[in-house]
């Protein structure tokens, strides 16, 4: 009965752990990328470095229990991008959201003429999409890298085995593949 209370306590701490990763993460994005107001689209451009627009990721399990991975992914991945000794200047989800309401959009409703769109009104030179796929009982996340202005496929990366104990773990592989493909720094 005691092995069954550490273990009980082991899952419960790592909960824990992952809920203030998760609220550090998100608290971090917030705070490195809400900036002031608008920037002129071609900021992330003139930095020198390449830019990066992260879209959200859609659920396309059709199992409801999914929705909150995808909502977190993009935020998630951000944070793991988000290093600083990437050389990738990242389009902050505060500067996505003044765009679509110029565009008078939301998340929902962007496809993918629309995303390229946004990503192009955000200064952004590659964006990011992602979803969330089953393929019988292995949940798949799963990013694709464009290229914004000539809408051309860079890179698509998927990681498998998504479970509600690696979520972390399977964000921080796909970031490394994304960096891998864009020629980041690690």
């Amino acid at each position: 009965m005691s092995n069954d209370a550490d273990q009980g306590w082991k899952s419960l701490l790592l909960i824990v752990a992952a809920l203030a990763l998760l609220v550090g993460a998100t608290v971090g994005a917030v705070v490195l990328f809400s900036g002031s107001g608008r920037r002129p689209a071609s900021l992330p451009a003139a930095s020198g470095r390449p830019s990066l627009a992260v879209l959200n990721f859609e659920n396309r399990t059709g199992q409801p229990r999914y929705d909150r991975y995808a909502a977190d992914a993009a935020e998630l991945l951000i944070a793991g991008l988000a290093r600083p000794d990437a050389n990738l200047a990242l389009v902050g989800p505060a500067r996505l959201l003044d765009e679509l309401q110029a565009m008078k959009r939301g998340l929902d409703s962007l496809d993918r003429a629309a995303a390229l769109q946004l990503a192009r009104r955000c200064g952004a030179r590659y964006m990011l999409r992602g979803e969330l796929l089953a393929v019988s009982r292995d949940i798949i996340l799963k990013a694709e890298v464009t290229e914004v202005d000539s809408g051309r496929p860079v890179s698509s990366r998927q990681v498998a085995g998504l479970n509600g104990q690696n979520l972390l773990q399977k964000i921080d592989e796909l970031s490394r593949l994304v960096r891998e493909d864009l020629r980041i720094l690690p």
